[in-house]
């Protein structure tokens, strides 16, 4: 499959059904490939390899700060292409387990609050309390407890 083919972008008219994160996309799979050769790559590593990879293609971070937290809250977005996009287990890879604990954390936060959810406020609260959580201004600890009790 070709980045090309995917829906929803025009980079100058030269291709109208590119998404406009596949340039991110192809960068978080060439972070992962630098991971998975690591025997066992740290949070700090990921982030490099993945802001590498961003700077190559000429893109930025998807947050919209362009500060070190940023490249941070991309392991966010890295996770996701890593179980959903390739839908890799992250139980057969453990040193991707131990690697994506906190974005583990947060998705099963999210599944969670997702099943007794009812109207805006609340999936707005979500958002933010997930956005807070990911991003490293609210303590993950707190959100998973307040989740639990």
């Amino acid at each position: 499959m070709s980045w090309a083919s995917l829906k929803g972008f025009n980079a100058g008219g030269r291709y109208p059904n590119m998404n406009p994160y596949a340039r991110h996309v192809e960068a978080y799979l060439e972070a992962l490939s630098k991971l998975m050769r690591d025997a066992n790559p740290s949070r700090a590593e990921a982030v490099n390899a993945v802001k590498s990879a961003l700077e190559a293609r000429g893109v930025g971070p998807i947050a919209p700060m362009r500060t070190r937290e940023a490249y941070k809250a991309e392991l966010c977005s890295l996770y996701a292409v890593v179980k959903h996009g390739l839908g890799l287990s992250l139980n057969d890879y453990p040193k991707l387990k131990e690697l994506f604990g906190k974005e583990e954390a947060c998705e099963e936060a999210y599944l969670k609050l997702c099943e007794g959810l009812k109207g805006e406020k609340a999936r707005g609260a979500l958002r933010m309390g997930l956005r807070l959580t990911a991003l490293g201004f609210e303590k993950e600890g707190r959100f998973l407890k307040d989740l639990n009790e």
